[in-house]
């Protein structure tokens, strides 16, 4: 059965092995111990290298890592936080948990990335920031949202901030760069199923606003003295095969786009069907790999695709993702009264087939065959 979101994301191998009887062997000494300051600082320089930041600051995940980002906002009650309806329902309960108004807007139908024409007509003298999610391994287009936001006449010289979402988007570029630098902060995710993951769990933030990384920073270790603060820091053996898989990362990403190259040339021919791939300015990490489905009674046949894909040829695939009030009770208490009939179809129709970057070419051609011939029992 070759999951729909494999449990592991990343390959694992003797490096990963090595790194961690390396540091286990080091800690066991009384003298040394588990303290991590040393690796995490090696691990922060080279993630901000990689990602063409000033500053990096490393989580116990990357949920902490967006709720910390939001408490360093200081929002207060009013204030607005837009982001797109297609989402992780923990990115919108951040939001909800610092205190924030959540405004819901919608996706671009091609990318299924946030809309920045709909957030111009969300925007309000209340707006604090707008949360960008790159969907899926595929990039936003942030330069725009920026131009809508600096273009407006809403705002003083304290303008929103543009936070990014990109916990599912490592190795993704922008512009020819890897995301990490064009917003206020960005947050990534190391969590196990991800392109790249340390142990299970993990996050990272990438700024160049010193003052935000100094006080993350705080917030990571009980307040360094300064503030508010508790723990939310990396272990030291997370630390070190963060480097080992930081350093894989442009080949476990070639992997990964030489797969859905393969799926992209063969599903083109299927008509109907919207792949999420490349724009001008991204090229995806395809961390899911995500097709868009012609109408279908209100999800009911891609329902069905998905059980003969999974019961029929042992291939699983998931939906990333419908609106997050349609499964998380708390946000749809929250965001009542909102109407998002864009995403609601939308999240009728997204199917994300299983992609490994482990995968031969043979199964993959197995995925394509068995998924061509399961959509056209169903959809023709």
């Amino acid at each position: 059965m070759f999951q729909g979101e494999p449990s592991l994301g990343s390959i694992y191998g003797e490096e990963e092995r090595v790194a961690v009887n390396k540091t286990l062997e080091a800690s066991m000494d009384p003298s040394v111990g588990f303290y991590a300051a040393k690796e995490t600082l090696e691990l922060e320089k080279e993630f901000a290298r990689v990602c063409n930041a000033d500053h990096a600051v490393a989580f116990n995940g990357a949920g902490s890592a967006l709720d910390l980002i939001f408490k360093a906002l200081h929002l207060k009650a009013g204030d607005e936080v837009i982001s797109c309806s297609l989402n992780f329902p923990g990115t919108h309960l951040s939001i909800i948990g610092e205190g924030g108004r959540l405004i819901l807007c919608e996706p671009d139908p091609k990318t299924i990335n946030i809309d920045p024409f709909d957030v111009a007509k969300k925007l309000t003298p209340r707006t604090r920031a707008v949360l960008v999610t790159h969907m899926n391994g595929l990039a936003a287009d942030v330069d725009m949202l920026k131009q809508v936001i600096d273009t407006s006449t809403l705002f003083g010289p304290d303008k929103p901030k543009i936070i990014c979402d990109a916990a599912r988007s490592i190795g993704t570029t922008y512009k020819g760069q890897h995301l990490g630098s064009e917003a206020w902060a960005t947050f990534f995710s190391l969590q196990s199923k991800k392109v790249i993951s340390t142990l299970g769990e993990g996050g990272i933030v990438t700024t160049n606003d010193t003052h935000l990384a100094e006080t993350l920073k705080n917030y990571r270790s009980f307040g360094r003295s300064f503030e508010w603060g508790s723990n939310f820091k990396m272990t030291k053996i997370q630390t070190a095969v963060g480097l080992v898989q930081l350093e894989k990362l442009p080949h476990l990403v070639s992997l990964r786009r030489n797969l859905a190259d393969q799926r992209n040339q063969e599903f083109s021919t299927l008509g109907e069907i919207n792949i999420q791939e490349d724009t001008p300015y991204s090229e995806s990490s395809y961390y899911l790999y995500t097709l868009i489905l012609p109408e279908n009674e209100g999800g009911k046949k891609r329902d069905q695709l998905m059980d003969i894909l999974k019961f029929k040829y042992g291939i699983g695939s998931v939906v990333g993702n419908p609106p997050t009030y349609k499964l998380n009770q708390l946000i749809r208490s929250e965001t009542e009264g909102q109407s998002l009939p864009i995403a609601e179809n939308l999240g009728e129709r997204i199917i994300c087939l299983s992609l490994h970057p482990s995968m031969t070419q043979e199964v993959n051609q197995y995925i394509i065959d068995s998924f061509t011939n399961a959509y056209r029992d169903i959809f023709s």
